[in-house]
């Protein structure tokens, strides 16, 4: 999956700008630690505390894809 279509996915479950952890969590549905630890280890940039653009969610989501599934199971729910 290339990162546009990253971007695309994330557009369609309402991640768009800037995102807070807990809104990232939940539109992947993952734990707020599991974003935490993504930041903490460098892979996740935030812009402000607690806070991330789309760009840096993308490319983290391209270097680790096994979170994108949180977005196909959000999708499935509806």
């Amino acid at each position: 999956m290339n990162k546009t279509r990253i971007r695309e996915l994330l557009e369609q479950s309402g991640i768009a700008g800037v995102v807070t952890t807990r809104q990232l969590a939940e539109k992947l549905n993952i734990s707020v630690r599991t974003v935490n630890s993504a930041k903490n280890k460098g892979w996740l940039r935030q812009i402000d505390r607690n806070t991330f653009d789309i760009d840096s969610i993308v490319d983290w989501l391209f270097n680790h894809p096994r979170y994108i599934t949180g977005i196909y199971h959000r999708q499935e729910e509806k």
